[in-house]
C-alpha cells in the first residue's frame, strides 16, 4: 500500500536537510580550495614562463635589458595576482548564480527523466589520475597553418623600448582585468539561496558553474600571459591571434611535454616559394588537472569535493525517487476522493 503523503514529505524534509549540510560544506571547501588554487597557480605560471624564456627562446629572453627583464618578470606576477583575485571571485553565494539552461544540461544527459551525476562525481584513485595525466603528457604536436607567420629574428635595433616593454605590460594586466564573459543574466533567472541549498540538482548546477569559471581565468591568464610574451618579443610577434586562443584552449587532445605548455608545430607558406616549412612554438597553456596533480593540497580538496558530490549523487537519486513517490500517492489519493462504487 502507498505510504501516506505527509509521511513522504517528512522524507523529503529530512533528504533537504542533508543536501543543505553538504551545501554549506562545499562552500567552504570551494573557499579554501581557491585560495591555494591560486597560490599554486602564480607558482605554475612563473614555472611556464620560466621554461619558455630559459628552455623555449633563451636568446631572445638574453636581448632584452636588464630593465626590461624585470619588467616582464614584475607584469607576470601582477597578472598572477590579478588571477588569484578573479579565481575567489568566482565563489559566488547561492542566490548569486543563475542555473546551466535547460538546453545545456540536456546535451550531457542520457535521459531527461533520469536523475544523473555519474560525470561529476567518478572518483579516480591517485594511481588512476598519475596514469591519466601521464598519457596527456605524450607530446602531441599540432600542426596549424598560417600563410603570413614566418619572420626573421629581429635584429637588436628592432627590438621593443623600454616604453613599449611597459606599455605591454599595462595591456596585459587590462586583458586579464576585464570581467569574465557571462550569461545575461535576468533577475527573474535568481533563485533564493534556500532553494538552491536544498535542491540537489540545483546544487550541483551552482558547482558546475563554479567548476567552469575556474576554467575561464585559467584560459584567460594563458592568453593574457602569451600575449604579454609576444608583445616582450619572447614569442614571434607575427604569431597569428587564433593561435594564441587555440593554444589557451585547447585540450588534453593536445597535450604538452612540462606541466601547462603547449608545443605547437606552425605550417608556414611563403607567399613567394609553394615550399612550406615548419616552425616549432611554445606557448603557456594553464590546465586545472596538471596544477592540482602538481600539488597534494589542491588534490586534498579535490579529493573532499569528489566526496561531497559522491554524497550528493546518492541524496539526488533518493531525492527524486520520493518525489516520484509522492506524485503517485497524491494521484492514488485524488483518484479515490472521487471514486464511489454504486
Amino acid at each position: 500500500m502507498t505510504r501516506a503523503v505527509d509521511q513522504i514529505e517528512r522524507d523529503i524534509a529530512a533528504l533537504e536537510q542533508a543536501v543543505v549540510a553538504i551545501a554549506q560544506d562545499l562552500h567552504t571547501t570551494y573557499e579554501d580550495y581557491l585560495t591555494d588554487l591560486g597560490q599554486a597557480v602564480k607558482r605554475q605560471l612563473v614555472l611556464a614562463a620560466y621554461h619558455i624564456c630559459t628552455q623555449g627562446y633563451p636568446d631572445r629572453f638574453l636581448q632584452l635589458s636588464l630593465s626590461q627583464r624585470q619588467e616582464l618578470q614584475q607584469t607576470l606576477k601582477q597578472l598572477a595576482q590579478q588571477a588569484q583575485t578573479q579565481l575567489m571571485s568566482r565563489l559566488k553565494a547561492f542566490d548569486d548564480f543563475s542555473p546551466i539552461p535547460e538546453e545545456e544540461s540536456k546535451e550531457d544527459d542520457e535521459s531527461e527523466d533520469e536523475f544523473s551525476y555519474e560525470e561529476l562525481t567518478d572518483d579516480l584513485t591517485d594511481e588512476e589520475l598519475a596514469e591519466e595525466l601521464a598519457k596527456e603528457d605524450l607530446l602531441h604536436e599540432a600542426v596549424l597553418f598560417t600563410s603570413e607567420f614566418a619572420e626573421p629574428p629581429l635584429a637588436q635595433g628592432d627590438r621593443l623600448s623600454e616604453r613599449d616593454h611597459a606599455q605591454a605590460g599595462d595591456q596585459a594586466q587590462a586583458e586579464l582585468s576585464k570581467p569574465p564573459a557571462e550569461a545575461s543574466e535576468s533577475p527573474a533567472s535568481k533563485l533564493d539561496a534556500a532553494q538552491v541549498m536544498s535542491n540537489p540538482k540545483l546544487l550541483l548546477s551552482w558547482q558546475e558553474s563554479m567548476e567552469k569559471g575556474i576554467v575561464a581565468v585559467l584560459q584567460t591568464l594563458s592568453y593574457t600571459a602569451n600575449r604579454l610574451l609576444q608583445q616582450s618579443d619572447i614569442l614571434p610577434s607575427k604569431l597569428p591571434e587564433p593561435i594564441l586562443e587555440v593554444a589557451a584552449k585547447a585540450g588534453a587532445e593536445i597535450a604538452s611535454g612540462p606541466p601547462n605548455l603547449l608545443n605547437l608545430l606552425i605550417e608556414a607558406e611563403s607567399d613567394s616559394n609553394s615550399e612550406s616549412r615548419m616552425t616549432h612554438i611554445m606557448t603557456i597553456r594553464l590546465r586545472l588537472s596538471e596544477i592540482e596533480f602538481a600539488d597534494a593540497t589542491l588534490g586534498a580538496w579535490r579529493s573532499k569535493i569528489r566526496g561531497l558530490l559522491a554524497r550528493l549523487n546518492q541524496l539526488g537519486r533518493d531525492y527524486q525517487k520520493k518525489h516520484k513517490e509522492k506524485a503517485i500517492a497524491t494521484a492514488e489519493a485524488a483518484w479515490r476522493s472521487t471514486w464511489f462504487d454504486e
